[in-house]
């Protein structure tokens, strides 16, 4: 099931209010504590059949960082959907645009209802419709469809050019753990712990996912994961995920 989206609604009658103090916030009505339902601004659940109806989830785009790489290309302080770089914001399936309630091939967009019957991003001919693409088109990466511009997601190949000339620190930022990248021109973003999301849990809360556009290439045949940044106390590397999975997303921009 899709997620419920939760809408931030303007009453009109209401003057003390502006444009402003609009947002458009993707959680779950289960998710609001009493106290919050309380609060003004008044909270509107809109059943996912209907979120066509009303304006689409953006997020605010956070200020570039150049960390001195090689390539010159710049990493966002935060992720997607985050209000501050110790935030991990929102979970996003491989592939998807919008952040689910559960993450499972049965709600995955990009197959038929279970693993190995994928209909795009497929390189195998037992697991689906062939069409031999690895990386995400604009369409279909979520930083490219949620902040617009030139920020897009990472590809396999710019994460490890991340983890390679970066000293990685592990540290807490405001109470959160994660891990501080320092680039070879001194500076630094931040990368919290958020785990990941498998079906309505979470999943490695100690550890950090941040899925690239790339689809995972394996030495035998598979199209199951996606190529991803891990980040732990023990390691920071680049692994791969399940694509089902709810990760974070820390776009890049050139």
């Amino acid at each position: 099931m899709r997620r419920v989206w939760m809408y931030m609604f303007l009453l009109c009658a209401i003057g003390s209010m502006n444009a402003q103090e609009v947002l458009i916030l993707p959680f779950d009505a289960d998710s609001l504590t009493s106290e919050q339902k309380a609060q003004k601004p008044v909270y509107i659940a809109y059943p996912a059949a209907l979120k066509d109806e009303v304006p689409a989830m953006r997020c605010e785009p956070k200020e570039p960082v150049d960390l001195g790489l090689p390539s010159g290309l710049k990493w966002a302080t935060c992720n997607i959907g985050a209000e501050s770089p110790e935030d991990y914001g929102y979970y996003f399936a491989w592939g998807e645009v919008e952040p689910d309630s559960s993450y499972n091939w049965p709600d995955y967009k990009w197959c038929k209802g279970k693993q190995k019957t994928f209909t795009k991003y497929c390189t195998c001919r037992d697991e689906g419709t062939v069409d031999n693409k690895t990386v995400l088109e604009d369409a279909d990466d979520a930083a490219v469809v949620n902040w617009g511009g030139s920020w897009r997601m990472p590809t396999e190949e710019e994460m490890r050019e991340l983890v390679d000339n970066c000293t990685w620190t592990w540290t807490s930022q405001n109470g959160v753990e994660g891990s501080l990248a320092t680039g070879p021109n001194g500076n630094s973003i931040f990368f919290p712990v958020g785990g990941y999301k498998l079906f309505d849990r979470l999943e490695g809360a100690e550890s950090g996912f941040y899925y690239s556009k790339s689809l995972e290439i394996f030495s035998y045949c598979s199209s199951s994961g996606a190529s991803n940044l891990q980040v732990m106390s023990s390691r920071t590397g680049v692994g791969g995920c399940t694509r089902m999975n709810g990760t974070a997303i820390r776009p890049v921009c050139p």
